[in-house]
């Protein structure tokens, strides 16, 4: 039946562009589900693979291995870019991780949570908390000092 138009199921999820931004390393594209009319993730590089766009962490985790769901492990750079690592399994299951799990036409997603990108205003390796020397009172040495941690 080429050319069946499917009805959506649901309303788009508002945060998924965020997801699937246009030019992100990942090339995530979110598109509906030709079967069961519910959006997901579909990824175009090598392989095409579609995924469940909630993002499963800590406590869902478990269940995704329970219902023996493929997991891809949501990697994300400085640049506010995310790339997705497949994982084998439990090998390379973080617990702190963030994954998508594979879709199933027909089959509850594992999680509705959101993706969430970092707040851009935190930049890597920032140091908020500089060494600053100050001279010591507990010294009679005027040379002597203290380390001391403030605030800038």
């Amino acid at each position: 039946m080429m050319g069946v138009k499917v009805k959506p199921k649901e309303r788009k999820p508002p945060w998924l562009h965020r997801l699937c931004a246009d030019g992100a390393g990942a090339m995530l594209r979110d598109v509906l589900c030709e079967g069961c009319g519910h959006y997901v993730c579909q990824c175009r590089d090598g392989v095409w693979e579609t995924w469940d766009p909630g993002v499963v962490t800590g406590g869902d985790l478990p269940v995704a291995i329970v219902l023996h769901r493929p997991l891809t492990r949501i990697v994300r750079h400085p640049d506010g870019q995310v790339s997705l690592r497949d994982v084998c399994g439990v090998h390379g299951v973080d617990p702190q991780g963030e994954y998508l799990t594979g879709h199933c036409c027909g089959l509850t997603p594992v999680s509705t949570r959101p993706y969430k990108p970092h707040n851009r205003k935190v930049k890597a390796g920032r140091m908020d908390w500089p060494d600053v020397i100050y001279p010591s009172t507990f010294s009679r040495d005027p040379w002597a000092a203290d380390m001391e941690r403030t605030l800038i």
